[in-house]
């Protein structure tokens, strides 16, 4: 007597193979639209098979509004049309090897939300009526897996640090290979790229920062052990440079809660003769770079000055993984802007980041030597903000010269030159690695 399963057992397999249906009629529904927007005339016959679903229920899935999904309508909270932009950047990041999470996916939607219900939300303010934020719910997810087959949340699995020192080739081979298929795909042209990077520069020096070395090893690097710059005071700066030469105005970050008029304006200085330039000035609590400071970037220097927005061209940003960068607010700020955030391998951006090349070390040389003609006399001094400001100014515009930053994105490899040079390195230090 054959062995009959129980009646639960049953239904969840009906269930089951009821919804693995829906989705492959998803998927030829979307496949259908996509060959009709690039102005192809889709085969139902041909897509029915490929996805193994009747002609008849693709012809009848493919004339419902966008937002019908598993045979009624949902009451969207977030326009479709919004949620394909979220879909389409979380595949663009997909493929540029730094995928978003599904909680960052649901923070970034409740942005949108938010957006949506600014004018509600103001209106009751003047109305002096309560009003309750609105978010989404806990099976929003969920649903949205449903209504956008393209995704799938999967578990990623950590790389440790052993296997990523032991991959360098296949890690950089992958950022370059990622790198050139973004430029091509979005036809993207050298006015378009940009990268940005932090750098720290010191207010303060010890006299133990000056040693007696040999005259003609001045170019030698020098390991000093137990350095200690806990009492340094930093300066922190986002640089911002182009593929094509171009150098957008610095974030200045000073450390402290508040930014005070006698850090820019000498004493007994009338404003009009303090030349300070125009950059944009911020304070942070450690004088780091902070999450808010990364949006501000963003917002104040970065969509204005690269045209990036909207209705613009797509734009490329080459960062590092600095946590202030992969925020949900800072994706959002890209993915409403046009603008394709591109992360570079971690613990590569020494070789891959061009700031990180001969530019950041022009522009620091010049201010310390700047700094040491002023002050020849004192080995152990602390100048003020405005001083820093002045030297910095004079130090940038030295090393951030044209081409120096085109010489820079050759070196990353970053050029019509290649990457030859930056994948060869990898490959032998390989072969000297043994875990």
């Amino acid at each position: 007597m054959a062995v009959v399963p129980p009646a639960s057992v049953q239904k969840q397999a009906k269930r089951e193979v009821s919804q693995k249906k829906k989705e492959r009629l998803a998927l030829a529904v979307s496949q259908s639209r996509k060959e009709k927007e690039l102005a192809k005339i889709p085969s139902k016959l041909a897509i029915s098979r490929q996805n193994d679903v009747r002609e008849s229920s693709l012809r009848a899935w493919s004339k419902r509004p966008k937002d019908y999904v598993n045979g009624h309508h949902e009451q969207l909270k977030i326009p479709y049309v919004m949620e394909t932009v979220i879909s389409d950047y979380c595949l663009m990041m997909s493929e540029s090897g730094d995928p978003v999470s599904s909680k960052e996916v649901l923070l970034i939607a409740n942005k949108f939300l938010e957006e949506l219900n600014k004018d509600v939300a103001e209106q009751s303010l003047i109305n002096g009526e309560p009003y309750v934020k609105e978010t989404l719910g806990k099976y929003w997810f969920q649903q949205f897996e449903l209504r956008h087959p393209e995704l799938k949340n999967a578990f990623v699995k950590p790389v440790t640090s052993a296997r990523v020192f032991s991959n360098e080739y296949e890690i950089f081979k992958k950022w370059f290979d990622t790198f050139n298929r973004v430029i091509t795909d979005y036809n993207i042209k050298d006015d378009n790229i940009y990268n940005m990077d932090e750098i720290n520069v010191k207010l303060s020096f010890k006299s133990d920062d000056w040693k007696l070395i040999k005259s003609t090893d001045k170019d030698k690097k020098y390991k000093i052990d137990g350095e200690d710059n806990s009492d340094s005071d930093y300066v922190t700066l986002l640089e911002t440079i182009s593929k094509s030469g171009k150098v957008l105005e610095p974030l200045v970050l000073f450390k402290g809660h508040h930014l005070h008029d006698d850090w820019f304006i000498p004493k007994g200085t009338e404003l009009s003769d303090s030349m300070i330039p125009h950059w944009l000035y911020h304070h942070a609590p450690n004088g780091f770079t902070t999450e808010s400071n990364a949006v501000e970037w963003l917002r104040q220097i970065f969509i204005p000055q690269s045209n990036a927005g909207p209705n613009s061209e797509k734009v490329v940003l080459v960062l590092d993984n600095h946590f202030s960068h992969e925020t949900p607010e800072f994706r959002l700020e890209c993915l409403k802007n046009n603008i394709i955030p591109l992360y570079l391998p971690p613990h590569g951006s020494h070789l891959t980041q061009p700031l990180d090349q001969i530019t950041f070390q022009q522009v620091r040389n010049n201010y310390r030597r700047n700094l040491v003609e002023e002050k020849s006399d004192e080995y152990g001094f602390k100048i003020k903000k405005h001083e820093f400001i002045k030297s910095y100014e004079f130090a940038r515009k030295q090393g951030l010269k044209s081409t120096l930053v085109k010489r820079a994105w050759e070196i990353a490899g970053l050029s019509s030159k290649g990457c030859e040079t930056i994948l060869q390195n990898s490959k032998d230090a390989n072969r000297s690695i043994v875990l």
